[in-house]
Formats: structure tokens, sequence, C-alpha cells
């Protein structure tokens, strides 16, 4: 039964995390992009807040199938190594999606740089 504490467990991070990028960060991100003046600021503002919209929903779609792949193997009366084995890669699954859907929104819809902000060279 310890598959079942960490599947739970994984996938009620992966849904708060969802939640709270949706809920939270990629609003913030809009109101920001609001506020400014500088049109540059402003797009750059919206493409993180379009960032945080599709990762959150990243981590809500993974959270949800940690959540239902472990309670599947539990109502399955799954014994624990092969509990351990689905939770364990339907993890990895999960982590690979997410990893794979940022690297292609990035590729699709890269963030916009700031203006008039350069690095310090030593």
């Amino acid at each position: 039964m310890d598959f079942v504490v960490v599947g739970l467990g994984l996938g009620a991070l992966g849904v708060l995390l969802g939640v709270v990028m949706l809920g939270w960060l990629a609003p913030r991100a809009q109101r920001a992009a609001a506020r400014t003046a500088s049109p540059d600021d402003a797009a750059r503002d919206q493409a993180l807040a379009a960032e945080q919209r599709g990762m959150g929903r990243s981590f809500l779609c993974a959270g949800a199938a940690m959540l239902l792949a472990t309670t599947g193997a539990l109502a399955g009366s799954l014994d624990d190594r092969t509990g351990a084995l689905l939770v364990t890669t339907t993890a990895t699954v999960a982590a690979v999606g997410i990893l794979v859907g940022r690297y292609l929104h990035r590729v699709r819809n890269p963030v916009p740089r700031r203006r008039g902000f350069t690095r310090a060279t030593e």
C-alpha cells in the first residue's frame, strides 16, 4: 500500500500546482500586462501568462492522471510491486509530457526579450 501514499501525494501535488498556476499566476501576469505602458512589456507579460496557463493545464492533467491511476490500482487490489510499477510509470510519462509540452510551447510561442535590458559582462 505504499504506492497509494506516493501516487495520491504526487497526484494531489500536481493538481494543486496546476490550480495555483491557472488561478493565481496566470491572472497575475495578465494584470501586469494591462498595467504596463510599453507595448513590448505588455507582449512579454501576455506571453508569460499564456505559458503559465499551458503549464498549469499540464500539471493539472498530470496530477489527475496520477490520481486516477492510483485509485484504479487501489480499486483493482494490485499488490505493492505492481502498484508501484504503475505509479512510477504514470509519474514518468506525466513528467515527460510536461517537459515536452513546455518545450513545444516555447518553440511555437517564444517569450520576447525585455527591451533596454542588457546583461552585464565582467
